[in-house]
């Protein structure tokens, strides 16, 4: 849940399959724009799944930048041991 100064808040809830966004859109006081809020969630989604599940593969998180436009880079490295 997100606090609202209307106390409007924002909030996420799981239908079985995803989450679904919880929020009158009419009362939306946050700094960007939905969908552009949405489309920042969905990219952190992705970063933290990508690194849960490489993580499970071997994989370590060696950095994580974000450049001023929003994109994310990481670099990650595996060692094979024989």
């Amino acid at each position: 849940v997100i606090p609202q100064q209307n106390n409007y808040d924002v909030a996420f809830r799981n239908n079985g399959e995803s989450y679904e966004l919880v929020t009158d859109l009419q009362f939306w006081q946050q700094a960007m724009p939905v969908d552009a809020f949405m489309e920042k969630v969905n990219q952190r989604y992705a970063i933290n799944n990508l690194i849960d599940t490489s993580g499970e593969e071997g994989f370590n998180v060696d950095n994580v930048v974000t450049a001023s436009d929003g994109t994310v880079k990481l670099e990650m490295s595996r060692y094979a041991f024989n």
